[in-house]
């Protein structure tokens, strides 16, 4: 299995295909296989590196919360290790964010982005919200992980994406409290996100149309200069699950497009 040692643990990885590079990031608490399905098509035409972060999947785990950064400097040691000089980033929910913090890193690595379903700054009452549930777990009365299954369960009870939601809950039994709660901090860190206008690359901007959080992604399209924007109807936040085939569709379309004007 293909391993690479990171500064705080081994990184695990897959490639496929040949061609210009691809790299697909996944969303928290899941890993590399969320790609399945998609992963066939896109190597058709493309080098696809499909990590698992840190904490997730076939990787070790997080003895410490990791900030956006870390992630971002997995990947470049990463990249770096399979001669990557450019690549395309594919990134969703998580992986999007790591996607934008590469890019304030090493723009000049980037050929072109491809955001889905992207989680907005985080609100000053979900800041409020984790420090509290952090103070309640040092008095042993509450857990992040415990307050997280009961927001999904919330949101399963009016929620018309029914499996999304399971899943997602299957997913979370994988994780102890401590490793759930550090994966959940490290996506709020303290990387500092520069103005969506500074990305100058090609930019695709994906999210399901029943997704809560399409808002953001409407306005990170608009903040975005030259991007395209892509709504999904009837899907969720979980659109590399909802609807694999037409994303993959839509995303090779995006990347010739971009591979013409460069």
């Amino acid at each position: 299995m293909p391993f690479l040692q990171v500064p705080l643990g081994r990184l695990y990885y897959e490639t496929a295909g040949e061609g210009r590079s691809l790299g697909l990031l996944h969303g928290m608490w899941s890993n590399h296989g969320a790609w399945k399905r998609m992963l066939p098509r896109l190597s058709d035409t493309h080098r696809v590196v499909a990590p698992d972060f840190m904490g997730h999947g076939r990787s070790d785990r997080m003895a410490v919360s990791y900030q956006l950064s870390a992630y971002a400097s997995d990947l470049k040691i990463l990249f770096d290790h399979l001669g990557i000089e450019k690549i395309s980033l594919a990134g969703f929910s998580l992986g999007s964010l790591v996607a934008q913090a590469f890019y304030d890193m090493w723009p000049a690595r980037v050929g072109s982005l491809i955001l889905i379903a992207t989680p907005p700054p985080q609100k000053l009452r979900w800041k409020l919200g984790i420090r509290f549930v952090s103070f309640l777990e040092k008095l042993h009365l509450t857990s992040l992980k415990k307050e997280s299954f009961k927001a999904l369960a919330r949101r399963h009870s009016r929620s018309s994406g029914r499996e999304e939601v399971e899943k997602s809950l299957k997913e979370l039994h994988n994780y102890e409290d401590k490793e759930f709660a550090r994966i959940l901090r490290s996506v709020w860190g303290g990387h500092e996100r520069r103005p969506a206008s500074a990305i100058l690359v090609p930019t695709l901007v994906a999210v399901g149309g029943e997704d809560g959080i399409r808002a953001h992604s409407e306005h990170l399209h608009r903040s975005i200069p030259g991007s395209r924007l892509l709504i999904v109807p009837g899907s969720g936040h979980s659109l590399v699950l909802d609807r694999p085939t037409l994303l993959a569709e839509e995303i090779l379309k995006f990347l010739q497009e971009a591979g013409s004007r460069a």
